[in-house]
């Protein structure tokens, strides 16, 4: 224990998993738990956090232990969705919004319909969204640009552009138009109307010159206008 201990910065997941085992051979109950408790919540893509899954059901009759906090599992689902494994966290924002306070609510039950949508689980998350009220203009955004995912997603160009009308309207300024435009353009170049690929793409880095996508729409913008031989609109481009 005084070895792993020692050792413990930076922090590694089978570092964490060895000293916990160690803890509770020792039979320190508490302190084995505290450790397996941090690698299942801030670990959770290592395989290690599997094992302290197991061990921690072990532990849980140990007397006067706290159950998780609400904190400490928003934790752990944000972070499987930040490393992909969406269903896993779908699951999780599921289970947390029985428990999340009245003004975290909304934003889990949106965490939890993007981490269905990007699970591939469209049905799911469209029933989701359409359970979420317009409580903010950020909110009704979010929310618009994730059922135009969905339309895109299934191909249907001509539903996610009347999403993008509405979310034009509702959100003119927000990052959530932005990538709706950046879809749209994608969507026209594809079909390969051009024309309207570079009305989107301009229209994109015109409403966000300073966004983190202005410049990518400018090169696209002025690339498809030589390319359809409109060399004065490229130069002003």
């Amino acid at each position: 224990m005084e070895l792993l201990e020692s050792d413990r910065k930076p922090i590694r997941a089978d570092l964490e998993l060895a000293l916990g085992h160690a803890y509770e051979a020792a039979d320190q109950g508490a302190k084995a738990l505290a450790v397996f408790r941090n690698l299942y919540f801030t670990m959770p893509l290592s395989w290690e956090a599997s094992q302290a899954e197991g061990e921690l059901r072990k532990l849980a009759a140990v007397p006067q232990i706290q159950p998780p906090s609400f904190e400490e599992r928003r934790t752990r689902a944000d972070l499987l969705a930040k490393g992909k494994q969406f269903n896993e966290a779908a699951s999780e924002y599921r289970d947390l919004l029985n428990e999340a306070p009245a003004d975290n609510r909304l934003t889990i039950q949106m965490t939890m319909a993007e981490a269905l949508r990007r699970a591939g689980r469209d049905k799911d998350a469209r029933k989701a969204l359409e359970a979420i009220p317009d409580a903010t203009p950020e909110i009704k955004a979010q929310r618009l640009f994730n059922l135009g995912e969905i339309a895109r997603g299934a191909n249907d160009d001509d539903g996610f552009l009347r999403i993008l009308d509405q979310l034009r309207q509702a959100a003119p300024t927000s990052s959530w138009l932005e990538q709706a435009l950046l879809s749209a353009g994608n969507i026209y170049l594809l079909r390969r109307d051009y024309d309207r690929a570079i009305d989107s793409y301009r229209e994109l880095q015109q409403r966000f010159p300073d966004g983190r996508r202005a410049s990518y729409a400018h090169w696209k913008a002025t690339w498809l206008s030589l390319r359809q031989g409109r060399r004065d609109d490229a130069e002003k481009v």
